[in-house]
C-alpha cells in the first residue's frame, strides 16, 4: 500500500489555496506577499514529507531556509494590510532578509546552530505580530471593516502558531539530544497542522485586503490612487482630550453617515472612512470606541442594520439582496451583526414587523 505522508495533504490543500489567490491576484493589492507566503509554506509542507516520510536528508537545508522565512513573510503581510502605500519598501525593509542569509551561512559553516536561529526568529516575529495584534482593530485600517475582526483574529492566531511553533522545535531539539529523535517524526509531522489553520487566516486576509488600487512611483515608493491618509501625520496624543470633544467628533460622524450613507459602500475600510470624514484613523477609533463603547466596525454595522430594517419592512425583495444594498458582502456577517443589534435574525426581524396587531 503506497504511503502518503500527512504533510502532503496539506500540499495539496495549500495549493488549491494557492490557485484560488492566484485567480484573484489582479484585484488584491497584496495577493503578491500573501501569494509568495503561501508558496513558502507549500514548499515547506512537501519538503517535511520528503524528510520524514522517506528518510531523505538532503532536503533539510531548504527546510531551514522555508522556516525562517514563513515567519518573516507573516509578519510583512500583515503588517501591509496597516499601511496605504508599498507593502514593501526595500531601502527600509532590507533587515528582513538578514534572517535568511543568517541560515544560508550557517548551512555552510555552522550547521548544528541551525535550530537555534530558528527558534530565535519564530519568537521575534511571533512578538511583532503580538505587538501588532494588542494595537487593537483599528491597526488594521486598510481591512475592509466588514471583515475587520476576522483579520484580527486572524493576527493573533498567527502570532501564538509561530510562538508554538518555537516550543515545537525546543521539545524536538530535546528530543534528539536525549531519545535519539525516537519522537521527532510525529511532533514535526503534527506541528503542521497548527500551521494549515494559520495558512487559512492568511488565505481569508488575502482574499478580503485593501480594495484599492497602488500605483508605483519612480523612487519605488508607491501610493493610492484615492486620496492619500494624511492621518499619519496629523495623529495627535489624544490622553488630554476630554470626552465632550469625543462626543462632538462622533455627532459630526453620525451627521456624515446619514447623509453620505457611506456605509453602503462594500469595500469601506478604517482608513477610506478616515479620508472621507478628513479626521485621523486613530482619533476616529478612539472616540467611538469611548462614546459608543463599540469599535469601528460595529459603528458601521449598526446604520447597515438600521438601513436594512427599514428595507425590510418596506420591501418584498430577497434579504440576500437587500444586504448587499446596505453594505454587508456576506451573509454570515449580515445575520451576526443584525442578531447582536435586534436581537433577532433578518428573517425574523421581517416576520415580526408584519404580523397584524391585535
Amino acid at each position: 500500500m503506497l504511503f502518503i505522508p500527512l504533510p502532503f495533504v496539506l500540499t495539496l490543500l495549500l495549493c488549491i489555496i494557492l490557485f484560488r489567490l492566484y485567480q484573484q491576484r489582479e484585484t488584491l493589492p497584496s495577493s503578491q506577499l500573501f501569494l509568495t507566503l503561501i508558496s513558502t509554506y507549500t514548499l515547506g509542507t512537501a519538503l517535511v514529507g520528503i524528510r520524514w516520510g522517506y528518510g531523505i536528508t538532503a532536503v533539510q537545508p531548504i527546510m531551514a531556509v522555508c522556516a525562517v522565512s514563513w515567519a518573516i513573510l507573516a509578519w510583512l503581510c500583515f503588517r501591509s494590510l496597516t499601511i496605504e502605500g508599498a507593502s514593501i519598501i526595500w531601502r527600509k525593509d532590507y533587515v528582513h532578509a538578514l534572517p535568511v542569509v543568517a541560515v544560508l551561512l550557517q548551512i555552510l559553516l555552522m550547521p548544528d546552530l541551525i535550530d537555534i536561529l530558528i527558534i530565535a526568529t519564530d519568537v521575534f516575529y511571533g512578538y511583532l505580530l503580538l505587538k501588532l495584534a494588542r494595537q487593537g482593530q483599528s491597526a488594521l485600517k486598510t481591512v475592509r471593516l466588514e471583515q475587520v475582526t476576522t483579520v484580527h483574529k486572524g493576527l493573533y492566531a498567527t502570532a501564538y502558531i509561530l510562538m508554538l511553533f518555537a516550543v515545537l522545535d525546543v521539545v524536538i531539539f530535546i528530543d534528539i539530544e536525549i531519545f535519539g529523535g525516537k519522537y521527532a517524526a510525529s511532533l514535526i509531522t503534527f506541528a503542521n497542522i497548527p500551521m494549515i489553520f494559520a495558512l487559512g487566516f492568511v488565505a481569508s486576509l488575502a482574499s478580503q485586503s485593501q480594495p484599492q488600487t497602488r500605483v508605483v512611483e519612480a523612487n519605488g515608493e508607491s501610493v493610492l490612487k484615492s486620496v492619500p491618509d494624511q492621518s499619519a501625520t496629523k495623529e495627535t496624543e489624544r490622553a488630554d482630550t476630554d470626552l465632550s470633544t469625543d462626543k462632538a467628533l462622533v455627532e459630526r460622524l453620525d451627521k456624515f453617515m446619514r447623509e453620505t450613507e457611506l456605509y453602503k459602500d462594500v469595500d469601506l475600510n478604517l482608513a477610506k472612512l478616515a479620508r472621507k470624514f478628513g479626521i485621523p484613523t486613530r482619533q476616529i477609533s478612539a472616540a467611538v470606541n469611548k462614546v459608543k463603547s463599540i469599535n469601528v466596525s460595529q459603528y458601521v454595522n449598526a446604520y447597515r442594520v438600521q438601513a436594512l430594517c427599514e428595507l425590510l419592512e418596506s420591501s418584498d425583495q430577497p434579504i440576500i439582496q437587500l444586504q448587499l444594498e446596505t453594505g454587508f458582502q456576506t451573509k454570515s456577517n449580515c445575520n451576526r451583526e443584525f442578531l447582536r443589534v435586534t436581537g433577532l435574525s433578518p428573517s425574523q426581524w421581517r416576520e415580526q414587523k408584519r404580523q397584524p396587531t391585535s
